[in-house]
């Protein structure tokens, strides 16, 4: 029995109250030991980053059919401007929670999120100004490995609703085009490649309803992406 457990029944004091105060003092310490700064632990995984070739296409649900393709030419200058880094953006997400905790054998922080209250990035030159628009409502959690920093993985989906409205030429006709997402779930999963993290699969899954003039129809949007990260991998300064 410890030197301080015996001096306190000694003292009188019941077994079980000793019990309880010796083993609170452990606890109390353990609950104060400070936790590393959030946006420091996101910053740093993001200046690990790598990027690498990678595959993706576009899937569309519509009506109970199934259609499945190359990205738009609009998707495309979209996905050139987008990576896990530009989703973290500095100010973009005030971060919530934190707690460690053991994902697949690796010992990782879990660092939750959520809209900043204010000063979100805008659309940089070039970046498309609805998905940034989307990107600050977003929520989620990402996953930081204790021991060498990088991100493990990341999701986030939709903290609300969002609306946009469009004007298309169709045989030469203007129409209006409005679109209401009413979810968006992003994945990305990475992998240990030597001492990296490096992509390893991403997703993101989009229900919307669609109207052109007054017809209104539910679409489902997925984006599957598959990478083949090997020693050609470099960093990301984007």
């Amino acid at each position: 029995m410890p030197a301080v457990l015996a001096r306190v029944v000694r003292m009188g004091m019941p077994l079980g109250v000793a019990l309880c105060i010796w083993w609170s003092g452990p606890a109390r310490t353990f609950a104060q030991a400070p936790h590393p700064d959030p946006a420091t632990l996101i910053n740093r995984a993001m200046s690990l980053v790598v990027t690498c070739a990678y595959g993706i296409k576009a899937s569309q649900e519509k009506d109970g059919v199934v259609k499945t393709s190359d990205l738009s030419a609009r998707e495309k200058a979209m996905q050139s401007k987008m990576s896990v880094i530009v989703f973290f953006r500095p100010g973009r997400f005030a971060f919530t929670g934190m707690w460690g905790e053991k994902v697949r054998s690796t010992d990782v922080w879990t660092v939750t999120f959520a809209p900043a209250a204010s000063g979100q990035p805008a659309a940089r030159a070039g970046e498309d100004s609805r998905l940034n628009e989307a990107m600050n409502n977003m929520t989620g959690f990402a996953q930081i490995d204790q021991a060498t920093g990088g991100l493990v993985h990341a999701q986030a989906w939709l903290k609300s609703k969002m609306f946009f409205a469009d004007v298309i030429t169709r045989w030469g006709i203007p129409a209006p085009v409005t679109v209401t997402i009413l979810s968006a779930n992003l994945t990305l999963d990475q992998r240990l490649s030597g001492k990296a993290w490096v992509p390893d699969k991403a997703s993101v899954d989009v229900w919307a309803i669609a109207s052109w003039w007054i017809l209104a129809t539910p679409v489902h949007y997925s984006y599957p992406v598959s990478f083949t990260c090997g020693k050609e991998a470099t960093g990301d300064d984007r």
